[in-house]
């Protein structure tokens, strides 16, 4: 009957083992899923990354268009008014004060835009920095 025990003992042994072996073996076949979804965030987070460097760099690409259109209402506000001094017509002055004024409102509505640029570059700067974090974790 003694050796009917240990038999018996060794086969609940056997099993626990077995029993721990299906364990290992379930936890391990799920590690490639798990792996797969860490990349994916992985890939996300990259992605938003990219994507608010992209829009800074638009952003700023906006900004530069918009300070070179500036310059050049600048430009053309000093020829005009550099020709106010040669105009001999009244009707060609007034024609003239009317384009100054024009392009001073231009020139006022785009440095406007150019703030409100200024702006949503330093929001998207928080945001790329808040991104970057997530972006080092996930890595």
């Amino acid at each position: 009957m003694n050796i009917y025990v240990e038999c018996m003992e060794d086969l609940v042994t056997l099993q626990d083992i077995d029993s721990e072996i299906f364990r290992i073996e379930k936890e391990l076949s799920l590690i490639p899923d798990k792996i797969e979804g860490i990349n994916i965030e992985f890939e996300n987070a990259k992605n938003l990354f990219n994507e608010v460097r992209d829009k800074i760099k638009n952003t700023f690409s906006r900004k530069k268009d918009i300070e070179n259109r500036i310059m050049d209402i600048e430009e053309n506000i000093k020829k005009s008014q550099k020709e106010l001094n040669e105009v001999k017509s009244n009707d060609a002055f007034k024609a003239l004060m009317t384009q100054i004024e024009n392009l001073k409102k231009d020139k006022d509505n785009l440095e406007t835009e150019e703030l409100q640029i200024m702006e949503e570059i330093d929001a998207l700067n928080s945001e790329e920095k808040k991104i970057q974090i997530e972006y080092k974790k996930k890595e």
